[in-house]
């Protein structure tokens, strides 16, 4: 499943990922996208942020061994340089119209930032992604069954809502 609309879909990224979180959303989420032949989804995006921040993510994962596995395959893999010339210029959103953004990423996403927006924040960080993602049962059966993943509970300060 992918998001119809990847303009709108971008420009909710760029306004509510905090920057970190931005970063590898169009540099190593969308590279391994390409490697992988495959949109921007949950585990491709969860492998580029472990890559990047591998000391923060883990703590969220039973075995981070898996998604370490997975990275070392991604980045083993060559890719051209007319294939990689899209992620010239990371800032600019149009770049990344190339790869799709698959909806269930773009549906935890904004449950995130709603989420978050109920604290003041107006910006998603690795731990808001985390604790949504640990929150989403299907999403986290997915990652157990496809990958191997097992995610750990993550509370926050509003599991009651």
């Amino acid at each position: 499943m992918t998001h119809d609309d990847p303009q709108e879909s971008i420009l909710f990224l760029s306004r509510s990922l905090d920057e970190r979180l931005l970063k590898v959303f169009f540099q190593d989420s969308h590279k391994f996208a390409l490697i992988a032949q495959t949109p921007i989804t949950i585990d491709i995006y969860l492998t580029a942020l472990y890559r990047s921040y591998p000391d923060e993510v883990a703590p969220y994962l039973r075995n981070p061994e898996p998604l370490a596995k997975l990275t070392e395959e991604l980045r083993q893999v060559s890719v051209s340089a007319h294939e990689i010339a899209p992620m010239s210029n990371p800032g600019d959103p149009a770049k990344l119209l190339s790869v799709r953004i698959d909806e269930r990423l773009i549906r935890l996403l904004r449950q995130a930032a709603k989420r978050i927006s109920k604290t003041g924040r107006n910006r998603i960080e690795l731990a808001d992604f985390m604790r949504e993602l640990s929150r989403d049962d299907e999403l986290v059966e997915q990652l157990r069954t496809k990958r191997n993943l097992i995610l750990l509970p993550v509370s926050g300060p509003d599991d009651k809502s």
